[in-house]
């Protein structure tokens, strides 16, 4: 794997958690452990994928719920897209590949089951299954 600075899984791991946490709330079910282990889940998923783009996976992972809105608001639907807007922006601000921003802002608007956009990319895919695992409860030992 190339260690460049836009390919640095690790590095690009930190900036990326520390980004999530800092507009988390307190919810459990959106924390930085349910961002972790939506991360694993993927990298679990993405060795079946060798064809997919582990830093597209990596950061729609960690930033797709930066926008988290309660199961009664009548926006609730809108959040993946919102989340997708915001990490565009920020990840812009952070130096991202911008050829892969697209990528990762679809990975985040399709994650969602209330969005109901299609999963058209792999990475989209996983990051919806890695997702969709957590919250079944899908605990790995």
């Amino acid at each position: 794997m190339n260690d460049s600075p836009t390919t640095d899984l690790a590095g690009w791991r930190t900036k990326l958690a520390a980004m999530a946490a800092s507009g988390a709330d307190n919810d459990g079910a959106h924390d930085g452990a349910h961002l972790d282990r939506v991360w694993r889940n993927a990298q679990a998923l993405l060795e079946h994928h060798p064809e997919a783009d582990r830093l597209v996976v990596l950061a729609a992972s960690y930033l797709h719920d930066l926008v988290n809105l309660p199961k009664n608001d009548p926006a609730r639907n809108q959040a993946s897209r919102r989340s997708a807007q915001l990490a565009r922006h920020q990840l812009s601000y952070l130096g991202f590949p911008p050829e892969k921003l697209d990528a990762v802002a679809h990975a985040i608007e399709a994650h969602s089951f209330s969005a109901a956009i299609p999963a058209e990319t792999v990475e989209a895919k996983i990051v919806q299954d890695a997702d969709r695992l957590d919250g079944l409860g899908l605990v790995e030992k």
